[in-house]
C-alpha cells in the first residue's frame, strides 16, 4: 500500500470522526462516537454507543424495504 493511500485513509477517518463529533455539538440526535481503531493496513473501526430502536422494517410493515 502506497504512503498517499495511507494518508487518504487517514483522512477520510478523521473527516468522519469530525463530522460525528460536529453532528452532536449542533444538537443532533446522533450515537456518541468512543473510538476509533485500526484493524488492519486497509480497515477502521469506529465504535459508537448503542441505542435501541425500532428499525424500517417494525416501522413500515408490508413495505418492501431496499436491499
Amino acid at each position: 500500500m502506497s504512503r498517499s493511500a495511507l494518508l487518504s485513509l487517514d483522512r477520510a477517518v478523521e473527516r468522519r470522526a469530525l463530522l460525528s463529533y460536529a453532528a452532536a455539538a449542533a444538537g443532533v440526535l446522533t450515537p456518541r462516537l468512543r473510538a476509533v481503531v485500526r484493524a488492519g493496513p486497509e480497515a477502521i473501526v469506529f465504535a459508537y454507543d448503542h441505542h435501541p430502536g425500532a428499525t424500517l422494517a417494525r416501522l413500515l410493515p408490508g413495505r418492501p424495504m431496499p436491499s
